[in-house]
């Protein structure tokens, strides 16, 4: 597709997957989603639209909208591990000076980065509760959502399994 990342086309398409997720999201069915993007008055709209098509916009969106619920976790771990830099700072002189409160936040401190960063032994999370939870506060199909956050967890054990 030609164009950059703002370009009339890719515009274009995007609003043509939201239609269609906002479609599937409401319970229409791929069928009725050819048929109201066909009809549609939009500038998307083609003739030509086929299921195929519908399921993919469908699919990608809710890759788009899975790959954009990680990028905000990053965001929030990030903002979490800086606000633990900082504490880290406030107390580290207490910390050379031995004082037993300030070594006890220090270890506070580290226990927490080794969590957020999975340092330690891994546990298993069930994340299954959170991503159907976000799905439905988004408006989205939690099954679609799961399928395809399972999806690209199976890609990624492929990739570096």
């Amino acid at each position: 597709m030609a164009g950059g990342k703002y370009s009339k086309t890719k515009i274009l398409l995007t609003q043509r997957r939201l239609m269609a997720l906002e479609l599937r999201r409401h319970g229409a069915s791929y069928r009725e989603i050819v048929e109201a993007i066909r009809n549609s008055k939009e500038p998307f709209a083609r003739p030509t639209y086929s299921l195929g098509s519908a399921f993919h916009d469908v699919e990608k969106a809710c890759k788009d909208m899975v790959r954009a619920f990680a990028e905000h976790a990053n965001t929030v771990i990030g903002i979490e591990l800086e606000r633990l830099d900082v504490a880290l700072k406030a107390v580290w002189k207490q910390v050379i000076k031995g004082e037993l409160g300030a070594i006890h936040t220090m270890l506070k401190i580290m226990e927490r980065r080794a969590r957020l960063l999975s340092l330690d032994a891994p546990s298993k999370i069930d994340v299954t509760h959170y991503l159907e939870q976000a799905a439905i506060d988004e408006g989205l199909d939690p099954n679609l959502v799961l399928a395809e956050a399972q999806k690209l967890l199976q890609g990624r054990n492929e990739t570096f399994g």
